[in-house]
């Protein structure tokens, strides 16, 4: 009856309180409307009053209508924006559209990341936020209150509301400051970078000239406004001048589901922070950079059922008129060579290619709903493929490719001194159209790869075994590469008997079709990225075991991965180099000849030597990886494969081989006198030489060389036989007797001027050669030590040759006294070698030893682990199991330190140890590789004693401290039952647990033992009654806790 009874009341009182509030609101409303009705007049005096204050501002204005209003007035340009569109996500792009000076940055080019903005208002401003995307929250957790606080959308920019809108609906402000001023977002130089550092150059930087800058005009659109701005600064005391083209593009309020990346998959992504207590800890995942490529809904059906359908958006390029007509239609085609992919999974007509229109106002190449393939006129030769993401989704907005117009020339040089020994078209002055036509084919496939998402795939080529790029029925089937996204050019590798070989990329490779599969197949049975992640990873799975779907990242700075270099073909490098270099001494020996057509000047002959120097120099490039080279793989937890592999032994010793024998018969070839007499001494081998001296003592090489000797002592190719090769093949001919040329003498100086400024003991440089004006092959072999930290970087590259040399030597010297039946103890570790140490004296190894000594030294046994030289000499006599009379002994005063208090460390390596506290042996063995609970429980009991209060972790310092609770529980088990803060109880449980693993014991009976020891100690603490004895105790421990 009571339950009953207060439910009703709960009853009661809860339709009461509806009820009233209820009725609350209804006379709030109904006053409200009566303040309203009495109120009219006034309202419309207000409205008229807007509408006065807004024909007043925009007097004379002119309007153009678009997603935003804009009101030009004068000079100034007013934005009425929608109340509605207030917290809805904008991005704002510039684009240069013209340039007095391209040196850094074309026109078409974006110089800065676009930015991700909102709007919000109060009562007299407009705020623009920059809107930050990069963190995420489980929106369904408590942590989203706290995240919401910790990651608001900072304000960007804030402008004066100089009006409302007749009716109300919008705000007007005058934007125009922020396309006229000099804003470092929409900045028309590009931001330094860390291959600046490496190169030692500098981005062009300017100062604003505003009274010679202006808005030109705008445009605007349903979705997006388009602000023109000429720009006019001071670069480097003289003029430049910019036309850049703002985008303000509204997205969409519901975004594109993403899809979460793989690095066993080549895509470029946006990086993301998860937060969520569903994991333990912060997660860091990444969205792919794709297009949205849906079915249309009346089309899903037939999707599903696996016909092919066109997408509801397809991706549509437009190619730049002033691309010369003899190369449009090719780039054309490279463009559509990614249909194949699309069909592969459903899609036709994915891809579209139109010329820019010529009959049609509103199109603009700068305009970001445009993806463009732009020529820009330039001595750069270069293409590039860059696209722009919305960063919330991944979603692909817009896609430009780069095509400057000296590309042609690269390409040019490229094929010939890769083919030309194969392919007499080649040795022309002036390719043929489709000689040409299909390289920019393969240019344009490739960076329209890249405004898919696809980033490099550096690792392709490395599946194809190099004899294979020597058939014509492998090739004509594959290409030179399963993958156009991969850095190979020609096949260097085909020689002049080898008839019918593909010499070019394949249209599209295997790896690119899969790419495509894998990042824009829908995946309808999953509801969420997360939901996906089974089927990407089933997809990656049934590819993993076929080397043709492999993908390499583009390498950082350094190649160290053999399987992934740039510019290679082949899993063999030394195999292809041999090849490659067989072609390149042909070549050299017709120079003269294959060059004379439209060479007057021996400007075709000059440019050709030295692009003959440069691919040499690109085989000793890929060979010099597999040297100290390690394979990082991908694999995952339900693959057997290891994370690296180090490149075996035979092979690094084979590179070694073919690098110093290369290098050293260079003069007999490459010094032509047919070629140098016309071409003048423009390459010095003994340059090479040095180059190549320098980059076998880099630290990556001998830093895994040494690691592949810790992990693999017995397979390992040792950094002392790296050192013992080197030796001998710099004084082979020395040792032998044989005469030197001035080659083998430069090497031995060079060798030796190593040596010495690695040990520290260079003086001045012998060598008459220098390292300038270097080729950009021989900046990559000489590219290792970099100021990182002015780079923005924070490496830290394994170690020198100096920390590998020798090892620091010590001996340990133990001495026990017998005096009077008792033994002391005592134990010096004493320095023999100072091997590497001698040089570490900046490392931070010293710097922690120093600390450490420094500690030791306040501590009590601060002589106890030394030993001076005298006493050592004396013992150095003796061996061990020597006994000595001693005639008497030194008593030194001093004062003891209190022990430091365990942290959250080790306290856990207390527990593991606790069996050392153990005096008998047997018992002590016992427990010796259990401790303290288990390697999996030991942090759980610390967490636990926290979580109920016995002990507390400061949360800075990790120091462990008891609290009050925890002493007066430890007074009572000390006082009640103290075995049970014995080890020993512990090692004996382990060990009766142990006879019964061994059957010494059944469980039966060490279950029986263990309930009589239960009980005993049970009834001997209830028959304790100390309860008077621990109040006094804990009296005592109070006082500490006031």
């Amino acid at each position: 009856m009571n339950k009953i009874f207060t439910l009703l009341l709960v009853g009661a009182l809860t339709a009461g309180a509806v009820t009233a509030n209820a009725e609350s609101q209804i006379f709030k409303k109904k006053k409200k409307k009566a303040k309203a009705e009495t109120e009219q007049p006034a309202a419309k005096d207000s409205t008229k009053s807007s509408m006065t204050e807004y024909k007043k501002l925009l007097k004379g204005a002119k309007t153009i209508d678009g997603m935003f209003k804009v009101h030009i007035v004068k000079d100034k340009y007013y934005f009425e924006i929608p109340k509605d569109l207030m917290g809805r996500d904008f991005m704002i792009a510039s684009r240069v559209s013209s340039t007095s000076n391209n040196k850094d940055i074309a026109a078409g080019q974006m110089p800065r990341n676009p930015v991700l903005v909102t709007f919000s208002a109060d009562k007299k401003k407009i705020y623009m936020h920059k809107k930050m995307v990069r963190n995420l929250c489980d929106t369904t957790s408590n942590m989203y209150a706290a995240f919401q606080r910790n990651f608001s959308d900072p304000i960007w920019e804030a402008y004066k509301i100089e009006s409302l809108s007749p009716d109300s609906s919008a705000y007007v402000i005058d934007m125009s400051s922020l396309f006229i001023t000099d804003v470092p977002e929409f900045s028309p130089f590009r931001s330094e970078n860390i291959m600046d550092v490496l190169m030692k150059r500098k981005a062009l930087k300017g100062s604003l000239a505003s009274s010679k800058s202006t808005i030109l005009g705008m445009k605007c659109f349903p979705l997006n406004i388009n602000i023109k701005t000429l720009m006019s600064y001071t670069v480097d005391g003289g003029p430049f001048t910019v036309t850049m083209t703002r985008n303000i593009i509204l997205l969409p309020e519901e975004i594109m589901r993403p899809r979460y990346g793989d690095s066993r998959i080549g895509y470029f992504d946006e990086s993301k922070r998860f937060y969520t207590e569903k994991k333990d800890g912060l997660q860091e995942l990444t969205y792919i950079n794709r297009w949205d490529l849906q079915p249309k809904p009346e089309d899903l059906e037939r999707y599903k059922q696996g016909e092919l359908v066109e997408p509801q958006k397809p991706i549509v390029y437009y190619v730049d008129t002033a691309i010369p007509d003899k190369w449009r239609d090719y780039i054309k085609k490279g463009i559509e060579d990614w249909q194949v992919a699309f069909e592969e999974i459903g899609f036709k007509n994915a891809i579209v290619v139109k010329d820019y229109p010529v009959d049609d106002p509103n199109f603009d190449p700068d305009d970001i709903r445009y993806s463009c393939y732009r020529m820009i006129t330039t001595p750069i030769q270069n293409s590039m493929g860059p696209s722009c993401a919305d960063p919330r989704s991944g979603e692909i907005i817009q896609g430009d490719v780069l095509f400057y117009s000296n590309i042609i020339k690269l390409l040019h040089n490229w094929r010939f001194v890769q083919t030309a020994t194969v392919d007499p078209k080649v040795r022309k002055a002036v390719f043929d159209d489709e000689t040409m036509g299909s390289s920019l084919r393969y240019v344009a496939a490739h960076e329209i790869g890249h405004t898919l998402g696809l980033m490099h795939n550096f690792g392709a080529s490395y599946s194809y075994p190099v004899d294979s790029l020597r058939s014509a029925t492998f090739t004509q089937k594959y290409g030179t590469t399963p993958s156009i996204m991969d850095y190979t050019r020609y096949n260097y590798v085909a020689q002049p008997e080898d008839k019918g070989v593909a010499l070019t990329p394949p249209l599209l490779g295997v790896y690119d079709k899969f790419a495509i599969k894998w990042g824009y197949k829908p995946i309808f049975d999953a509801a969420s990225p997360e939901d996906e992640k089974a089927t990407l990873n089933k997809w990656i799975k049934e590819k993993e075991n076929d080397p043709m779907y492999k993908y390499g990242p583009q390498p950082f700075i350094n190649e160290v991965d053999p399987s992934c270099k740039s510019e290679d073909l082949g899993d063999n490098a030394v195999k292809a180099g041999r090849y490659g270099l067989k072609n390149l001494k042909l070549i050299m020996k017709n120079l003269p000849e294959w060059t004379y057509e439209d060479d007057h000047q021996y400007e075709r002959l000059t440019e050709s030597y030295q692009e003959v120097i440069m691919q040499m120099q690109r085989y000793l490039l890929h060979a010099m990886v597999s040297i100290g080279g390690i394979y990082f793989d991908e694999p995952r937890r339900d693959s057997e494969k290891p994370v690296i592999r180090f490149v075996p032994k035979a092979e690094q010793k084979e590179a070694l081989k073919f690098i110093m024998e290369t290098m050293m018969e260079l003069p007999e070839w490459v010094l032509d006198k047919k070629v140098i007499e016309y071409t003048g001494p423009t390459y010095s081998p003994s340059t090479l030489q040095s180059i190549i001296m320098n980059r076998l003592f880099f630290t990556y090489i001998t830093s895994s060389l040494v690691l592949y000797e810790e992990l693999y002592p017995k397979q390992a190719y040792t950094f002392a036989e790296y050192m013992d090769d080197i030796y001998d093949f710099v004084w082979k001919k020395t040792i032998s007797g044989a005469r030197l040329n001035m080659y083998d003498r430069n090497l031995q100086i060079t060798y030796v001027e190593k040596l010495l400024k690695e040990g520290g003991m260079l003086k001045q440089k012998s060598s008459p050669f220098s390292f300038k004006d270097l080729n950009e092959v021989e900046k990559q072999l000489l590219t290792d030590n970099v100021d990182w930290t002015k780079a923005g970087f924070e490496l830290n590259p394994l170690g020198s040759v100096d920390m590998v040399k020798n090892p620091a030597i010590y001996q340990k010297v133990s001495i026990t006294s017998d005096v009077k039946n008792e033994k002391l103890y005592a134990s010096f570790k004493v320095l023999v070698d100072e091997g590497y140490l001698g040089v570490a004296k900046n490392s931070f190894a010293k710097a922690r030893n120093d600390a450490k000594v420094k500690e030791d030294d306040s501590a009590d046994n601060k002589d106890d682990n030394k030993c001076d030289a005298a006493l050592f000499e004396v013992l150095k006599k003796y061996r061990k199991g020597s006994t000595i009379t001693f005639n008497g002994f030194n008593i030194k005063e001093g004062e003891t330190s209190p022990p430091k208090r365990y942290n959250s460390g080790s306290i856990i390596l207390a527990m593991e140890n606790a069996g050392q506290l153990i005096e008998d042996e047997e018992l002590r063995a016992q427990i010796k590789g259990s401790g303290i609970g288990t390697s999996a429980t030991r942090a759980e009991i610390l967490k636990k004693l926290n979580t109920i209060k016995y002990i507390s972790i400061n949360s800075k310092t990790q120091i462990i401290t008891p609290t009050f609770l925890g002493e007066i529980i430890y007074d009572v088990v000390d006082n009640s039952i103290r075995h049970l803060l014995n080890p020993e109880l512990t090692a004996s449980w382990e060990k009766g647990l142990t006879g019964v693993a061994e059957g010494n014991i059944t469980a039966d009976e060490y279950m029986e033992k263990l309930d009589g020891f239960v009980s005993r100690r049970t009834r001997a603490v209830m028959a304790l009654r100390n309860q008077a004895g621990l109040i006094g105790l804990f009296n005592e421990t109070a006082k500490n806790y006031k």
